[in-house]
């Protein structure tokens, strides 16, 4: 479930088209329980929709084809880049 309030332009979102993820351009509020939401499809195309709270539970955010997850350990990272980084190492 997805909260119109974590909707902004650059998300990608499920459940705004059926069957696929779109990227969202823009979006305006309209008080606190309804958002109009510009988006492009997977053609390219600009489209409009307007959501309310009641859509939030088939929204959700979907992660970019070939994104990688960033929730690894950053101590290792720090370890391993400093390692490979050293000048007789390349």
């Amino acid at each position: 479930m997805l909260k119109l309030e974590d909707i902004t332009a650059g998300a990608l979102v499920d459940g705004l088209a059926p069957g696929r993820a779109v990227a969202v351009a823009a979006v305006t509020r309209h008080g606190d329980d309804d958002i109009e939401v510009f988006y492009s499809d997977a053609a390219g195309n600009l489209r409009r929709g307007l959501l309310s709270r009641d859509d939030e539970e088939r929204l959700s955010l979907a992660a970019a084809e070939g994104s990688w997850p960033l929730d690894a350990d950053g101590d290792l990272f720090k370890l391993v880049s400093r390692r490979w980084s050293s000048p007789g190492d390349i």
